[in-house]
């Protein structure tokens, strides 16, 4: 049991400035823990960024930016040099800054977990997505963690159905800051800097660029929808990767009324949120997508993807039944012509009472 305040490391390879709900997530989670008096110091072990330092203050401690890329990795043998050199950091970090508890993302290495668990001391695993789920993945070595944070029911589930043990599973939400609504100037400006026409309605998608996100089938429904209606644009925002079939289709019919911006700042992608007529994410599967409920949360109408318990529940004519494009197509034009708007319970995101949340957790992994 560590004595005194707590000394952190939190390792994610998504952290800003790179995009993504899980670096919103991580960074808002961060400063709020930095707050807690039971945490003496965070360090923050993620990839190197290109034009950065390889260490800089954060709150209350250091980011360290020296964890390997996976990008475009091939193969087995990469793919394991990768994991190794992904684990020896942060076992050496673990080292280095005296770390009582290493809370650590799960999309670093998912077999990896269970070695750095016996060596670094008590270990949280943090599941923000299902990518384990979709790629088949083995959840053995979560099963090896102190504890494993699910951030929404359908990954609990999955972690349960998996083996993990229950006591194990801690369902802890994302937490949400309730956007700042921006002037109708700003989103002038953001409209004239994204090359979207001022006056046009556009349907808008943020995410990855990619199959899983449901680019495919958004574009092909999209085609049916602008048919009847030609004043509609579709504005995707988001990072692409080369060789990526939906990046590439993206890439082939982009023009007068398909646009990508590429990958947005967080602020930049509220403020296209705010400007839609509406926002789709029709991916294969989701945890609890942030785009959804920052969409909702500042007022606008969203087609969510299936598979969300938390959604079905509290808005569910505003979840996709499934993705297939004429199914999308069909629910852009009946929730644009509707005058509903979804609602939803933001109390569980606020990011004080996540944080509280997650330090009771860390609490109990010590005593344990």
């Amino acid at each position: 049991m560590a004595r005194g305040p707590l000394r952190l490391l939190i390792a994610t390879p998504i952290y800003p400035p790179r995009p993504g709900g899980a670096a919103n997530y991580f960074s808002l989670l961060v400063d709020r823990l930095a707050a807690r008096p039971e945490i003496g110091r965070i360090v923050v072990l993620t990839r190197a960024s290109r034009g950065l330092p390889r260490r800089a203050r954060g709150p209350r401690g250091l980011i360290v930016r020296i964890l390997p890329s996976g990008a475009g990795a091939t193969g087995r043998m990469r793919r394991a040099a990768i994991a190794a050199a992904t684990h020896a950091a942060i076992l050496a970090a673990a080292w280095r800054w005296r770390a009582d508890l290493v809370h650590v993302h799960t999309t670093l290495s998912v077999r990896g977990l269970g070695l750095l668990a016996r060596v670094t001391g008590p270990l949280v695993a943090d599941m923000r997505d299902l990518a384990a789920r979709d790629d088949d993945v083995s959840v053995e070595s979560y099963a090896r963690c102190a504890a494993v944070i699910a951030a929404s029911e359908n990954i609990a589930a999955f972690l349960a159905a998996r083996g993990v043990a229950p006591e194990k599973i801690h369902r802890i939400p994302i937490p949400l800051e309730i956007p700042r609504g921006r002037s109708p100037a700003e989103i002038a400006a953001m409209r004239r800097a994204l090359g979207v026409p001022p006056t046009a309605p556009y349907v808008g998608f943020a995410g990855d660029i990619a199959a899983g996100k449901g680019v495919l089938e958004l574009l092909e429904a999209f085609g049916t929808f602008a048919a009847a209606h030609p004043e509609f644009h579709l504005v995707l925002a988001g990072p692409s990767r080369p060789g990526e079939v939906a990046a590439e289709e993206v890439k082939r019919v982009a023009g007068a009324r398909v646009h990508h911006v590429g990958a947005l700042s967080h602020g930049d992608t509220l403020g296209l949120i705010q400007g839609a007529a509406l926002i789709v994410l029709p991916s294969r599967s989701e945890g609890l997508p942030r785009v959804c409920l920052e969409a909702m949360a500042l007022g606008r109408k969203v087609l969510c993807p299936p598979g969300v318990p938390e959604l079905e529940r509290a808005c569910p004519e505003f979840v996709l039944p499934d993705t297939k494009p004429a199914t999308i197509a069909a629910r852009m034009e009946a929730v644009l012509q509707s005058d509903a708007t979804p609602t939803y319970d933001f109390t569980p995101h606020d990011p004080d009472r996540v944080a509280d949340q997650v330090c009771r957790l860390y609490a109990a992994v010590q005593r344990s």
